[in-house]
C-alpha cells in the first residue's frame, strides 16, 4: 500500500468506502438490537431450547413414565411415588440449564389440562384416575417449578394452585406455606383439599421436620379447629388425623 493516498483517486474512494462499512456495519447490528430487543428478549429462550438436543422430548419422557404408572394405580394417592420423586430429580437436572420459562409453560400446560378434565368430565372413579394422572405429571416437574410456588399459590386458577401443592409435595415449605396448606381444605374442591393434606403429610415425613417441631404443631392445631369440614370426607379425615399423629409422634422422646 502506498504511504500517501490521494482521497479523491480510486484508491482513496475505496479506502473511504471500506472505513465506512466497517463502522456502519456494527452500528447496524446495535441499530437491529436496540429496535428489536424485546422480540430478541422472548426468541432466546426458545433458541436455548432448540440447542439443548432432545431436551424438550427428554422432560416429555418423564412426564409420560409417570403418567403411564399413575394411570395403573388405583384410588387417591397418599404420598408421591418414589418413581416420581426420582423423576422430579431428574427433570431438574435436565432444566437446570433451561430459562424458567420453559418450566412455566410445562406448569401452564399442566395447569390447563386439569381444569380441562376436571370441568369435562363427570364426578366419577375415571374422572378421580384421570386428575391423579395430572397430579404425577405435576410431581414430576414439582422440583422445576418449586421456584414459581409462591405465584402460583395466589393464582386465581386452580390449575396453578394444585402445581404449588404437588411441589410442596415433593419438597416442603417450612417458612411460608404450610399454613397456606391448611387454608386449602375449606378454600377448595375436594380434590384439591384432598393434595393439601398430603402435601401437609409430606412435611411431617420429611427429613429436616423435627428441625421445624414448632410450625408444625401450630399447624396441627389449626387443622384440628377445621376437623369439622372433614366430617364428610373420610379420605380427608384420614389424612388429616395421621399428620395430626405425626407430629405428635415427631415431638415425644424417642423410645430405645
Amino acid at each position: 500500500m502506498p504511504d500517501h493516498i490521494e482521497w479523491f483517486s480510486p484508491d482513496g474512494l475505496r479506502a473511504i468506502a471500506s472505513l465506512i462499512g466497517s463502522i456502519a456495519w456494527p452500528l447496524l447490528v446495535l441499530f437491529v438490537i436496540l429496535l428489536f430487543h424485546r422480540q430478541l428478549k422472548e426468541l432466546m429462550p426458545r433458541l436455548t431450547e432448540v440447542e439443548l438436543p432432545g431436551f424438550k422430548a427428554k422432560v416429555e419422557r418423564e412426564l409420560d413414565q409417570s403418567a403411564q404408572a399413575a394411570e395403573k394405580a388405583e384410588g387417591l394417592s397418599k404420598a408421591p411415588t418414589p418413581g416420581e420423586r426420582q423423576r422430579a430429580i431428574q427433570v431438574e437436572k435436565l432444566t437446570s440449564d433451561a430459562n424458567l420459562s420453559f418450566v412455566r409453560r410445562q406448569v401452564e400446560e399442566l395447569a390447563s389440562e386439569y381444569e380441562r378434565v376436571r370441568g369435562s368430565m363427570p364426578a366419577s372413579d375415571a374422572r378421580t384416575r384421570a386428575m391423579e394422572v395430572v397430579v404425577s405429571k405435576m410431581r414430576t416437574i414439582g422440583r422445576a417449578a418449586y421456584p414459581l410456588r409462591y405465584e402460583l399459590s395466589v393464582s386465581p386458577s386452580p390449575g396453578r394452585r394444585l402445581q404449588a401443592i404437588a411441589s410442596l409435595q415433593i419438597m416442603p415449605d417450612f417458612d411460608d406455606l404450610l399454613d397456606w396448606l391448611v387454608d386449602r381444605i375449606d378454600t377448595e374442591r375436594p380434590f384439591v383439599a384432598y393434595h393439601a393434606l398430603v402435601a401437609l403429610n409430606a412435611a411431617a415425613t420429611d427429613d429436616r421436620a423435627a428441625s421445624h417441631l414448632d410450625v408444625l404443631q401450630r399447624v396441627a392445631d389449626k387443622l384440628r379447629e377445621k376437623s369439622t369440614s372433614l366430617s364428610i370426607d373420610t379420605d380427608q379425615q384420614h389424612l388429616a388425623a395421621t399428620f395430626v399423629d405425626r407430629v405428635k409422634a415427631l415431638g415425644s422422646p424417642s423410645v430405645h
